[in-house]
């Protein structure tokens, strides 16, 4: 074998192996969406599966190049595995009720308080009739509500911490009732809002615990508890509508996630499933969405994401279309 065949001997068997190395990836990602979340490498791969699954493309065309069509076959197998799990998310059907109203709802996280007030009060005008927030600090809540947000969100329910333990509710439309959830550690709190025209509506700003970089333990209780609130807030509800949105640490690939959508609960629509939202503070675009706006009896189109200065999130937005007062 002279020196030019046997470079092209090595090259093809390399070829070889990073297609093997690509498909064991995207199955090992395919896996982890339906593992329950232990550890952090459940947690790492499961959130970042529709990028690794991506893997089996690079497979089958590595190993087509190569004739190798019993194998080809099988990384195309797992492609079209991957296609059919993450296809949902972005094909579901998001249109409106005719009798319905919409309502502009803004959730943001606030990155320990120290995100610029200026600019959360530029994305609320902008883009918001609820301003849903996490991570509220009593300084900035108080700097919000005095010098930014009063005039056009006159009424709040505000329950701010230290540490990213503060959230907060600030509304166009009046409040009628508020009260706190107490099963979440960085806080969690309801209203009920009277918009014109429209059927009250529970509204709810959750943060979860973040399962990064500290033990998964928390996080895994305060997600399994999760259903439960939006099955008391659904009830609620009745006939009406509920909202529930916050920073929930979870992407829509993490196998505890998808449980919260057995509760009647939709995760927005598309395109909801190309909106990421963190990290927002690197130099390259955030990569996955761990904030969600949940809708219960109602549909929510037109998602965004909304830069806030200072803040390690993404805000996200969209147009929740709500049922019209009887």
């Amino acid at each position: 074998m002279g020196e030019v065949d046997a470079k092209r001997s090595r090259f093809v068997r390399g070829r070889g192996v990073l297609a093997w190395i690509a498909f064991l990836i995207a199955a090992v990602a395919l896996v982890a969406r339906y593992m329950p979340v232990a550890n952090h490498t459940v947690l790492i791969i499961g959130a970042l599966s529709p990028y690794l699954m991506s893997g089996a493309a690079v497979a089958a065309v590595l190993l087509l190049l190569d004739r190798r069509w019993w194998s080809a076959a099988l990384a195309l197998l797992l492609l079209a595995a991957a296609v059919i799990v993450e296809a949902p998310q972005y094909l579901r059907s998001g249109q409106p009720p005719e009798d319905s109203t919409p309502i502009r709802v803004l959730t943001a996280n606030l990155y320990h308080g120290t995100a610029d007030p200026e600019s959360i009060a530029t994305a609320a005008r902008e883009h918001a009739d609820l301003l849903l927030v996490q991570e509220l600090s009593p300084h900035l809540a108080l700097t919000l509500s005095e010098n930014y947000l009063r005039s056009d969100f006159p009424y709040e329910v505000l329950r701010p911490g230290n540490y990213g333990a503060g959230v907060g509710i600030w509304s166009r439309y009046p409040i009628v009732q508020s009260s706190a959830i107490t099963k979440f550690a960085l806080g969690a709190i309801t209203a009920t809002v009277r918009p014109p025209g429209a059927a009250d509506v529970i509204v709810a700003s959750v943060h979860i615990a973040g399962p990064w970089p500290q033990s998964v333990d928390k996080w895994r209780e305060e997600i399994a508890a999760l259903p439960g609130v939006l099955e008391r807030l659904a009830a609620a509800a009745g006939s009406g509508a509920a909202i529930v949105a916050g920073d929930l640490n979870a992407t829509a690939d993490l196998k505890p996630f998808r449980r919260l959508l057995d509760t009647g609960f939709r995760d927005g629509s598309p395109p909801f499933r190309f909106a990421a939202t963190y990290p927002a503070n690197m130099p390259v675009p955030p990569l996955i969405r761990i904030d969600h706006i949940l809708t219960y009896n109602s549909t929510a189109t037109g998602a965004y994401t909304v830069r806030i200065a200072g803040s390690d999130h993404r805000a996200l937005g969209a147009k929740v279309y709500v049922p019209n007062s009887r």
